[in-house]
C-alpha cells in the first residue's frame, strides 16, 4: 500500500511539474508586443504553441484574447489560457486581464516604449504577475520588437523570486501586407532559449476590419523542455 501512496506521489508530482513547465517555458502562446495604442480600436486574437520533443512533447498551449483601447494610451484584453497534451486533454489554465501603456512622450524617440501589466486568475494554484517594458524601433519597411518580461506568482506560500526572461522580433514588411522576419524568446531563470523564423500575412480585409495570420517556428538554442515549437497566430483588428 505504501508503495502504491509513493508512486501516486511521484505521478501527481510529474503532472504539476509539467504544467508547471508548460506555462513558464519561454515561447509557446506567448506574444512580442508593440507598444502603439490607437484609440478606438478592437481587436480578437488566438495565438497556438505546439511543444515538439522533450518533456513537453505533444502539449499544446493556447491563449484567446479580446481587446479594446479605451483611450490613445491604453489597451485592456480579457485574456483564457488554455493547455491541451495526451494525459489531460483540453483544460483551462487561467483567466488573466493584460493592459497595454503607451508612453506617449517617447513616439517621436529613435526607441518608442510602453508597458504591459498582466495578472492572471489560476485555474488552480497560484495566481501570477507578469510585467513588461515594451520597445519599438521603426526604419522603413523593418520594424523591431523587443520586451523585457519580470512574472512572479502570487498568493500565500507563494516564493518571493521574479523570473526573468525576454521576447524579441524583427519583421521585414514586403507588398501586399506580407511580412518575413525572425522572433526568439528566453528565460535568463531558467536559461532557456528559443530562436526561428516567422511569416506573416493578411487572409481578409473589409470596410470594417482585417483578418491577418502568422507561423512561426522556434528551435531551441538551449537547453529547454521542447527540441522545438510550432506557433500559429490568427488575429482579426476592427
Amino acid at each position: 500500500m505504501r508503495a502504491q501512496w509513493r508512486w501516486l506521489a511521484v505521478v501527481v508530482t510529474a503532472a504539476w511539474l509539467a504544467t508547471a513547465i508548460a506555462s513558464a517555458e519561454p515561447g509557446g502562446s506567448s506574444g512580442v508586443y508593440g507598444p502603439s495604442v490607437t484609440k478606438g480600436e478592437s481587436e480578437l486574437e488566438i495565438r497556438s504553441g505546439y511543444f515538439n520533443g522533450g518533456a513537453l512533447d505533444g502539449t499544446l498551449a493556447h491563449r484567446l484574447e479580446a481587446g479594446h483601447a479605451f483611450t490613445d494610451w491604453w489597451q485592456s484584453a480579457l485574456v483564457l489560457k488554455l493547455e491541451d497534451d495526451t494525459d489531460r486533454g483540453l483544460r483551462g489554465d487561467a483567466v488573466a486581464i493584460e493592459n497595454v501603456f503607451d508612453l506617449k512622450a517617447t513616439r517621436d524617440w529613435p526607441v518608442h516604449l510602453g508597458l504591459y501589466a498582466e495578472y492572471s486568475f489560476a485555474a488552480s494554484g497560484e495566481d501570477e504577475v507578469e510585467l513588461k517594458l515594451l520597445a519599438e524601433r521603426k526604419v522603413g519597411n523593418v520594424t523591431a520588437r523587443a520586451n523585457l518580461i519580470a512574472e512572479r506568482h502570487v498568493g500565500n506560500g507563494a516564493r518571493d523570486d521574479w523570473d526573468t526572461g525576454y521576447a524579441v522580433r524583427l519583421d521585414w514588411k514586403l507588398e501586399n501586407g506580407v511580412s518575413l522576419g525572425a522572433e526568439g524568446f528566453g528565460s535568463f531563470t531558467d536559461e532557456s532559449h528559443y530562436l526561428g523564423p516567422r511569416f506573416a500575412f493578411p487572409i481578409r480585409k473589409t470596410n470594417s476590419g482585417e483578418l491577418k495570420a502568422a507561423v512561426g517556428f522556434l528551435q531551441a538554442v538551449s537547453d529547454g523542455a521542447a527540441d522545438n515549437q510550432l506557433r500559429l497566430t490568427l488575429e482579426y483588428e476592427f
